[in-house]
């Protein structure tokens, strides 16, 4: 038995030896050879690959590009295969690889490269930005610049474009070459605002006209002045701050908008503000009168750029006197009617404050009314001040008023 299986062995072996040899044999009785092979050519042309092959069967061409592979197979012309490759499979530029086999084996391998037809250069690819800078020469716009042929292929390094810039009413042209399939033209700003216009063109194509705004440069510092119809404490009338022209350092005009902040501290130290956006570089900021006799100091910030000068604004106190009338037992208390500057009713809502406090000068409570038609009126009912001694003391206008009364159990519940 194991005699047998020797046997089955050794015949096994010896049909595969033989078979190969077979295999290789038939390998080695293909002749080839290419005929009129390029190593360059241009995008859009046709292309045959020719070879004189012998004993070869199922022959094909493996092309391989950036797209991934393809298969071709040839045409005879007696010995002659012929791979043909139509324009549209070499319409992209770039390195090419080839391998012919016959079935598995390979046979020869070889590459070529497809240029860019410059010859059917078709548009340019322009990217500017940004497209909005700052004058003074100091911020640029770039433009990026991709000359393509017909075929979407850049064109080769090298290539000349010319560059148009219109700033200033003068026209400027640059001169830049492609590397690695692109150019690029850093465009720098002039010391006046406007707007620069950009194209560029290579051989007989234009790209379209691009723009780019140069806003002024940081605005520089400035005066300010006031309006106001009369120099009274009235909470009522309107105070209007004003600007000069605003204008960064090469004399550009700001660009309407700008935020100006109008700050005011008073004598106590408190502070105010308005604000103001600029038309043709002006800006103006209003705020109401102070009910009270006032110290403005008044500046003006371009945040970030510039400031004014400080301007000192006085206002009077635009109420007299006052009268105060009260009720029997004091628990109602009449004031006005109050008077202005010229002897006319003060505003509707002029503040009226009463401070309340005990014989001892403690501080009990404090109440707020507003005036209407010159009058206002404080109640005290007996539930929340029982009957016994206190200080009023009136204030409106920064004009205060003082009493000692006795509260009774003869007035408001």
């Amino acid at each position: 038995m194991g005699r047998y299986l020797q046997l089955l062995v050794l015949f096994f072996l010896f049909s595969c030896g033989k078979e190969g040899r077979k295999v290789a044999e038939a390998q080695e009785k293909i002749a080839f050879r290419g005929i009129d092979i390029p190593h360059k050519m241009v995008a859009g042309d046709s292309l045959a690959l020719k070879f004189e092959v012998d004993g070869g069967s199922d022959l094909v061409l493996l092309l391989e590009k950036s797209f991934g592979p393809s298969l071709i197979k040839p045409t005879f012309v007696g010995d002659l295969a012929v791979f043909s490759l139509p324009p549209e499979m070499l319409a992209q530029s770039g390195m090419y690889h080839w391998q012919l086999r016959a079935s598995s084996q390979l046979l020869l391998r070889g590459h070529f490269e497809v240029l860019p037809n410059i010859e059917t250069t078709a548009s340019i690819e322009t990217y500017f930005g940004p497209r909005g800078i700052r004058a003074g020469g100091g911020d640029f716009s770039m433009l990026f610049m991709v000359p393509l042929d017909a075929y979407d292929n850049p064109l080769p390094d090298g290539t000349l474009l010319r560059v148009h810039q219109l700033m200033d009413k003068g026209l400027k042209t640059i001169s830049v070459t492609t590397k690695n399939g692109y150019a690029f033209q850093n465009l720098y700003s002039s010391d006046k605002a406007g707007r620069m216009l950009v194209n560029a063109a290579v051989h007989n194509v234009r790209s379209k006209e691009l723009t780019s705004v140069v806003s002024p440069s940081n605005s520089v510092d400035f005066s300010i002045a006031y309006q106001r119809v009369h120099d009274f404490a009235d909470g009522n009338q309107v105070v209007l701050f004003k600007t000069s022209p605003l204008r960064d350092r090469y004399g550009n005009q700001v660009a309407d908008g700008t935020l100006v902040n109008f700050s005011i501290v008073d004598q106590r130290g408190a502070r105010l503000k308005t604000q103001g956006t600029t038309l043709a570089g002006v800006a103006t900021g209003r705020i109401l009168h102070p009910t009270e006799a006032s110290e403005w100091k008044v500046t003006a910030y371009v945040t970030g750029e510039s400031k004014s000068n400080t301007m000192d604004l006085d206002f009077k106190t635009a109420v007299g006197d006052f009268k105060v009338a009260f009720s029997q037992g004091h628990r109602r208390a009449e004031i006005g009617p109050i008077l202005g500057f010229m002897g006319q009713l003060v505003p509707d809502g002029l503040l009226i404050t009463l401070h309340i406090r005990d014989a001892n000068g403690k501080l009990i409570d404090t109440k707020t009314t507003h005036t209407y038609k010159g009058k206002a009126s404080f109640d005290l009912p007996k539930r929340f001040y029982p009957g016994a001694n206190y200080q009023l003391i009136f204030d409106t206008a920064d004009i205060k008023k003082e009493f000692q009364v006795a509260l009774t159990d003869n007035g408001l519940e």
